[in-house]
């Protein structure tokens, strides 16, 4: 990888998670993510935007699929538009309940919420 690549090659945006889980978002050339790859520096896993509403509000977060959420679940729900996940997090008992939701009742659900 030169410099000249490294200053005007495309550029990817990737999403990283350090040693304590916390991530972190860097702008890398396409050679040097390839080069990484191949090193076994990184691995790619499979990931999926997904639309949280809670009782604290809407926000968004990529989970891995296979840990999760399943891939039966992704290939049920997911946007076929967005390829997004919409999910509503209710709480009994001080205990969270997740439910994977078709993007119309999300939205309904996020209206009916004042959001």
């Amino acid at each position: 990888m030169g410099l000249l690549d490294s200053l005007f090659g495309k550029k990817v945006t990737v999403n990283f998670t350090d040693s304590s889980g916390k991530p972190i978002k860097r702008v890398v050339s396409e050679k040097q993510l390839e080069q990484w790859k191949c090193e076994g520096k990184i691995s790619v896993l499979p990931t999926i935007r997904v639309h949280i509403l809670d009782p604290m509000g809407s926000h968004i977060a990529n989970w891995e699929i296979g840990k999760d959420v399943t891939e039966e679940i992704v290939a049920k729900a997911k946007d076929l538009v967005t390829g997004d996940l919409y999910v509503m997090r209710v709480y009994e008992a001080g205990v969270p309940k997740t439910s994977v939701l078709l993007k119309e009742h999300w939205l309904r659900a996020k209206s009916a919420l004042g959001e």
